[in-house]
């Protein structure tokens, strides 16, 4: 049987690149692109969707279509911009599954946590997965202009919402734009 990945395009999405989807050859999966514009479900074959940082938001249709994949028992994986992007529909899509976006940039208030001197450019501690497996026994990833989240605790049973990078405790989120601060401030 074929694996079939399925990236949803027609929002603007980030262009999954090519190592990445080297990474799910691989693996034994076909990554194929997608449109809900053009079609009313998720396709049949499909055994795990990704939504890759629309830069417009989705329609009500479209949510439902995935809504109605993931509650059948679909896998999903949901990745937001950094960007200050307005895309309710596919962020209340998000929050209905437990995880609640914050607002702009990942930065890290923790030297040790810190690859250079720069505080967004972030080396988290890696949450043991099955999907975190190789970088969590030998390598220190970086992860550069990140988007924070987090998980609530009251996720249904049914689901299976994981943490794979965390940060220190002292991390905060900042929108960054021309001339902003770098340094913790309140309301960050």
């Amino acid at each position: 049987e074929t694996a079939v990945v399925y990236f949803l395009e027609g929002h603007g999405e980030t262009v999954i690149s090519e190592s990445i989807l080297g990474r799910f050859q691989k693996g034994g999966y076909i990554p194929q692109n997608f449109s809900l514009i053009h079609e009313e479900s998720v396709p049949d074959d499909a055994v795990t969707i990704v939504v890759n940082s629309p830069e417009k938001d989705l329609t009500a249709e479209e949510i439902d279509a995935i809504r109605t994949y993931i509650d059948g028992g679909g896998n999903a994986i949901l990745i937001a911009s950094v960007d200050t992007v307005d895309t309710p529909n596919y962020d209340a899509l998000i929050e209905e599954y437990g995880v609640t976006m914050t607002e702009g940039t990942v930065l890290e208030g923790d030297a040790y946590y810190i690859y250079g001197q720069y505080a967004f450019s972030v080396l988290p501690d890696v949450v043991y997965h099955p999907i975190t497996d190789s970088v969590y026994q030998n390598r220190y990833p970086l992860l550069m202009n990140s988007r924070g989240f987090t998980i609530r605790d009251d996720v249904s049973g049914l689901l299976e919402v994981s943490a794979l990078f965390t940060t220190s405790d002292y991390a905060y989120a900042k929108v960054l734009e021309a001339n902003t601060l770098m340094n913790y401030e309140d309301g960050d």
